[in-house]
């Protein structure tokens, strides 16, 4: 593959339908075998020494900065680990590359981030061959970095290279691949190959179905993918058939708990659609029912309930009084509360469609980014709606700022109720067609 194809000038934002979450420095490295470089078992790390105490730490500094979000800061011992005069000599010197490279991804350093990723690549393979399995993580980690860039030919060169080397280890049809068809599948649709991105994440469910069959539970997660891309997609009659049948699914289990998150979903769904009422009955029973239900399965039940009490009824006290009862049952949670509660939350919001969205021509399209500012008063409605940013600007902002006033938004819920929350930020995706030469 190249690997000094030409930069893009187009600024760096987030891909719509399916975003890169953020990779754990902890986990970051690990392969698609489940183990990490370092871990025992693996025959690279088995053949050196054990480092140094100042190697260590400067690892633990790396990491434990990296997962505090602070990449400036972990720059220096993770380039400190790399420089370092023995440092090809360490089993874990690929690795300390990978995580560099991420390093210089989270802080826009493309070029850089570029070439650690390639100098991992050619120590594992001089190392292990070129069909290692260990290859999986720095072709990704290059993947992810190029669409970052919004180089999405290069990313899905590179993420191919990643998936081809999973399939030759692991089998043609490995659940493990998983997390490389999302990535492949957000990199087509930054080439606007919508077709392609739609039979990829068909694909990841069809194989849960191979290994696991149509009615084990483990298929559960790997439907609920599938319907998260057909609700991005706007596919939403689609997304409800795949929760419908995770739920069908769980039913025999005989566990009211496990039958909380498909309805959940569906209860989205039927917020959305305002189409019908099922999901909605069926929580309310369960939580009637069942009494010893995990204290975060019901609050997150509750404030379900409440989400669509607010956005479909426009009954405000009616969703207050499911988020109080979820606000106390959190109290020995407080992340989960925080999480849950600790800011506000679009319910009902549908982005306004542009004329790629309907199919309006075949010319070519690319991704445009719109960021709006208002404030979320305690009824749950935005207020002081404006447009911060857009690009290209003036194409979509009418039509986002009306969007955003007619909305839902679940508000910050404290001790004493809902509150105001000031100065909101909300970024979106939207396609626009590219103008001919």
């Amino acid at each position: 593959m190249s690997s000094r194809a030409r930069r893009s000038s187009r600024p760096l934002v987030p891909i719509a339908l399916l975003s890169i979450a953020a990779w754990p420095a902890a986990t970051f490295a690990q392969t698609e075998s489940g183990q990490s470089p370092a871990e025992p078992g693996n025959a690279a790390a088995e053949t050196g020494e054990a480092p140094s105490a100042d190697v260590d730490a400067r690892r633990r500094a790396r990491d434990a900065l990296l997962a505090a979000g602070d990449a400036a800061a972990a720059l220096p011992p993770a380039a400190a680990l790399v420089d370092r005069p023995d440092a090809e000599t360490d089993p874990r010197y690929a690795d300390d590359l990978v995580r560099l490279g991420r390093i210089h991804t989270l802080l826009g350093e493309f070029t850089e981030a570029e070439r650690r990723y390639f100098e991992a690549i050619d120590v594992i393979r001089a190392a292990e061959g070129d069909f290692a399995l260990a290859l999986v993580d720095p072709y990704r980690a290059l993947g992810r970095s190029y669409i970052e860039e919004r180089r999405f030919v290069e990313a899905v060169t590179a993420l191919e290279q990643a998936q081809h080397v999973s399939q030759r280890n692991l089998g043609l049809f490995n659940v493990e691949q998983a997390g490389l068809i999302d990535d492949l599948t957000t990199a087509y649709l930054g080439l606007g190959d919508t077709a392609t991105a739609g039979r990829l994440q068909t694909d990841r469910l069809e194989n849960a179905l191979r290994q696991f069959g149509a009615d084990d539970p483990r298929v559960v997660p790997y439907r609920y993918g599938l319907a998260h891309y057909y609700e991005q997609s706007r596919l939403r009659g689609a997304a409800r058939e795949q929760y419908e049948k995770a739920l069908a699914t769980l039913e025999p289990l005989g566990d009211d708990a496990a039958l909380l998150e498909p309805l959940r979903r569906l209860l989205r769904i039927e917020l959305l659609l305002r189409d019908r009422d099922v999901a909605r009955g069926r929580i309310a029973e369960i939580l009637s029912s069942s009494p010893d239900l995990p204290a975060v399965e019901r609050a997150r039940s509750l404030v379900a309930l409440g989400d669509l009490a607010l956005a479909r009824d426009d009954d405000l006290a009616a969703a207050v009084a499911r988020y109080a009862e979820a606000y106390a049952l959190l109290g020995d949670m407080p992340d989960e509360r925080a999480r849950l509660l600790g800011r506000p939350e679009m319910l009902d919001f549908v982005a306004p469609l542009t004329r790629v969205d309907r199919g309006t021509s075949s010319r070519p399209y690319a991704w445009g980014t719109i960021v709006l500012g208002f404030d979320v008063g305690a009824d749950g409605r935005a207020r002081n709606v404006a447009v911060v940013s857009s690009a290209p600007p003036g194409l979509v902002d009418d039509a986002y700022v009306r969007r955003i006033r007619e909305a839902h938004l679940r508000p910050r819920i404290t001790a004493n109720g809902p509150v105001a929350t000031e100065g909101v930020r909300y970024t979106h995706n939207f396609r626009y067609y590219v103008a001919r030469d």
